[in-house]
């Protein structure tokens, strides 16, 4: 007789039991949720940067591409203003008669 009565006490302590491990696991799944959100939002967070820095970079390399065709352009131009110079001053230090095409006169 005392056993049946002892069956309805271990019955609730069981549903009590199965109760705080439905809610242990229902607050394990929210905090989850939390965490999963988060991480979604660093994602977005991290592809808004990501994106950015993609676009600064593409005009970072545009940007150089530009200066150093400039530069190559300002060299070239340097060069054939160097050789015109070096081609003047060569020029102007033959005699007259050898730049006629003369024979050049004794001293």
């Amino acid at each position: 007789a005392s056993r049946p009565a002892a069956a309805p006490h271990a019955t609730s302590d069981e549903f009590a039991a199965n109760l705080l491990a439905v809610a242990e696991v229902e607050a394990a799944l929210c905090r989850l949720e939390v965490e999963r959100s988060s991480v979604m939002e660093l994602v977005k967070s991290f592809h808004a940067r990501s994106g950015v820095s993609d676009r600064d970079l593409g005009e970072m390399q545009s940007r150089a591409r530009k200066m150093g065709e400039d530069f190559l352009a300002h060299l070239s131009a340097a060069e054939a203003c160097r050789a015109s110079f070096v081609k003047r001053r060569r020029t102007a230090s033959q005699p007259q008669a050898r730049r006629q095409g003369g024979v050049p006169i004794a001293e």
